[in-house]
């Protein structure tokens, strides 16, 4: 994704569709390759602290995603935790 975004214009394969930008990279999946709900919440609200970014990609499910369910009740808490966390990265977007 990074590439398609900020490639460089350099004569070198293709353009991004938004060549000089920065990006950073924030990880929230662990060394199995699952993101638990609580990656997921502390990398968004990291994000929105720490770097002034105007757009993030979460192109992924949070993990277990069988069991992230908002009308569970027991599952509940963890989905509005993540829509908290969106809310906030949202609210600090410059």
């Amino acid at each position: 994704m990074a590439g398609t975004v900020a490639a460089a214009i350099n004569g070198v394969g293709v353009t991004g569709v938004a060549p000089g930008v920065r990006v950073a990279a924030v990880k929230v999946v662990n060394d199995g390759g699952y993101i638990f709900p609580e990656a997921a919440v502390c990398g968004l609200v990291w994000a929105a602290e720490h770097g002034s970014m105007q757009l993030t990609n979460n192109s992924y499910y949070v993990d277990p995603w069988e069991l992230n369910c908002r009308n569970d009740a027991r599952q509940r808490p963890a989905w509005q935790a993540a829509q908290r966390a969106i809310r906030y990265s949202q609210s600090r977007a410059w």
